[in-house]
């Protein structure tokens, strides 16, 4: 067993990863959920993989579809809001 500073690493243990996006992969319409979609399935291969969609509108998230493909090798998908500031000039400019 190596060590990492003060904590044991087990090499038999699971890695867990946790995917941090702001929108689902799928469907695979666009070359950013193409993208999206094949990085959670190389991160599958080497561990249990979770996403988090972040979303700056209420309404966005109640329309998020939170289901995973069966074919797929993420274990869960869950949502959380992230209020994302309006851009306007009068904010840019000081």
């Amino acid at each position: 067993m190596s060590t990492h500073g003060d904590a044991a690493i087990d090499p038999g243990a699971t890695l867990r990863i946790l995917c941090v996006a702001d929108e689902r992969p799928w469907p695979e319409r666009s070359g950013y959920r193409i993208r999206l979609a094949n990085v959670l399935r190389a991160l599958g291969r080497v561990g249990t993989v979770d996403l988090l969609v972040l979303h700056g509108d209420p309404a966005d998230a109640a329309a998020l579809d939170l289901a995973v493909p069966a074919d797929e090798p993420v274990r869960s998908v869950r949502s959380a809001p992230l209020p994302v500031p309006v851009r306007t000039r009068a904010g840019v400019v000081p």
